[in-house]
């Protein structure tokens, strides 16, 4: 006859009491399921952080990444251009780079919405300098002159990535400054982007001196003054003319001028040539109207 062993869950009564020959007691059972819940929450926490932290790390990347390249596009073309056209001290949205190079003239680089852009000559194609992953919430630029010193631009920024997940959101702000290399200087025609549109200087930064060596076009009002002055006459002198040439008017009627013409004391001192009876003619104020003299021989 064959011996068998005993059943996995035989019980031995042995001094009044059962045991379990094999297999685990109930509290056993309990202990171990209870130790890995525990380790599983464990993990699962340092897992939940670990991707917390890729995401936050994502975004920050992805704000720095695009924050450079808007830095860079801007100095680029900074460096690159011949005018900073805008008034010194005032913040503005839009930065105007007049370059030297017709085919990128005027160059504007502004914030519309929350996308900044580059614009190359007055009717070109705005592109895009950053994506719709991020958000520039605010974009400025304000010009300094430190003359003789080349024009430096301030920039302010802040941009933010993209999201309504809150442990995603990042914002990050920049202030930096960017100096042009040097002068500007011309290696071809000085032509404005759009007719009658452009102004050469403006009252609160005039330029020094002027020095032509062909003729010089002037089809609006001129104004040649020692200080601001509220003349609009054709030509107005406010000083004294020294010159070693001659002065001459194209004014001129075949006879005497209109009386209209000289009724105001702000017309004194214009000044017409009568080409039949031979006179010249000044305006002398509201009182005297036109002085002449006659012209001989």
């Amino acid at each position: 006859m064959s011996t068998k062993g005993p059943a996995p869950l035989e019980i031995e009564r042995k001094h009044g009491r059962s045991r379990f020959l094999m297999g685990f007691t109930l509290v056993e059972v309990l202990l171990y399921i209870g130790f890995l819940a525990i380790m599983t929450g464990f993990f699962a926490g340092v897992l939940f952080t670990v991707i917390r932290v890729q995401y936050k790390e994502t975004a920050s990347a992805e704000v720095s990444q695009q924050a450079e390249f808007l830095l860079n596009t801007i100095k680029r073309n900074v460096i690159d251009s011949a005018l900073i056209e805008m008034d010194s001290g005032s913040a503005t949205s839009t930065l105007t780079l007049r370059m030297a190079n017709s085919a990128v003239d005027p160059t504007t680089i502004y914030l519309d919405g929350t996308t900044a852009y580059i614009k190359e000559t007055a009717t070109g194609t705005p592109v895009a300098i950053t994506t719709n992953e991020i958000l520039v919430d605010s974009l400025s630029f304000t010009k300094y002159s430190n003359a003789p010193a080349p024009d430096s631009i301030q920039i302010n920024f802040t941009i933010s990535y993209n999201t309504t997940n809150i442990q995603r959101q990042t914002t990050k702000s920049y202030t930096t400054a960017i100096s042009r290399v040097s002068a500007a200087t011309f290696d071809s025609n000085l032509i404005p982007g759009a007719d009658s549109s452009y102004s050469f200087g403006t009252a609160s930064n005039r330029w020094s001196t002027g020095r032509f060596s062909g003729d010089v076009i002037i089809e609006g009002n001129t104004v040649v003054a020692t200080a601001t002055n509220p003349y609009t006459e054709a030509l107005y002198v406010w000083g004294d003319i020294h010159a070693s040439s001659y002065l001459q008017f194209s004014k001129n009627s075949a006879t005497s001028p209109a009386a209209t013409d000289c009724d105001s004391d702000t017309e004194r001192g214009r000044m017409s040539i009568g080409t039949t009876d031979n006179r010249v003619y000044l305006c002398n104020g509201a009182v005297r109207g036109w002085d002449y003299i006659s012209l001989t021989d």
